[in-house]
């Protein structure tokens, strides 16, 4: 399977991935092949990873050739599609972006499986993956879930512009421990202890990175320990093993007692699409 399409499959991810909602694209198969997943939920998330290596297209025209993924429901029938042209370095959501996307909103857990068109592209790498359904973040950017001394919380999210995201660790009352502030306005991710910082205190300067300069997902983790907690910030989505992190002495509350994590952002079109719990 990877040595398939190494381009493309990302070892690093392995863990993360429902195995049952893995598949692989290429310029070999037969357009319009359907394939079958479980059934979308809101909040749920679906990631593309494509590669190509030329496409025709006419002088004047650089839009004849073109990459698409249509999401199908349980009856095969269209839902949405993406259509990638490769020629203009474009992603169009259909023809029509206001109707189309209004309407997909409303559709998305009629959703079920895809299929895919290739046209004029050549030398198509692509995998569609999905997380477990237990990584999906709710609707309402709270997990009741706790997070145990020695483990950490494993957040994916998609930043929006210049957002400032807020999330925050809380007991089972929501009284926070340590907020996490990630400032898309500033380049800056912030931490602090409530009730022992008086500011917000800087754990992480990101602004010179990939993941200030362009919009592109992010990941970041908050480890809990007897003492401390460790908070770290993926600077490179490419390369997840690219992270920048600092620790945060002193808790507030007792430890045993982080049993929420809640999200906030000052653009409420932010999405927090995964999280894991995991061992440090």
């Amino acid at each position: 399977m990877t040595e398939s399409l190494p381009s493309v499959y990302d070892e690093s991810e392995e863990p993360y991935i429902d195995k049952e909602a893995q598949f692989y694209i290429s310029s070999s198969q037969d357009n319009e092949l359907k394939r079958s997943f479980r059934q979308l939920n809101f909040n749920d998330s679906v990631t593309i990873r494509l590669k190509h290596y030329s496409y025709f297209y006419y002088f004047f025209d650089r839009r004849s050739a073109w990459i698409t993924i249509s999401f199908l429901d349980v009856t095969g029938a269209y839902v949405a599609a993406f259509m990638i042209v490769p020629g203009d370095a474009e992603l169009f959501h259909d023809y029509s972006f206001k109707v189309k996307t209004e309407e997909c909103i409303n559709q998305v857990t009629d959703i079920t499986g895809f299929k895919h068109s290739i046209v004029k592209t050549y030398y198509v790498e692509a995998v569609l993956e999905m997380p477990p359904e237990t990584a999906r973040i709710p609707g309402n950017w709270r997990i009741v879930r706790p997070i145990q001394i020695g483990y950490k919380i494993i957040v994916r999210y998609y930043p929006a512009v210049k957002s400032i995201i807020n999330i925050r660790l809380t007991d089972k009352n929501e009284i926070a421990a340590l907020n996490v502030i990630i400032d898309y306005t500033t380049g800056i991710l912030y931490t602090r202890r409530v009730w022992l910082d008086d500011e917000n205190k800087q754990c992480v300067n990101f602004g010179s990175t990939q993941q200030f300069t362009t919009q592109m997902l992010g990941k970041v983790e908050i480890g809990v320990f007897s003492h401390q907690y460790k908070v770290a910030m993926g600077m490179n989505e490419i390369r997840s093993n690219n992270m920048k992190e600092c620790m945060v002495y002193g808790h507030h509350l007792s430890p045993y007692d982080i049993q929420q994590t809640v999200f906030d952002s000052t653009d409420k079109t932010t999405v927090f699409y995964a999280y894991y719990i995991e061992p440090v």
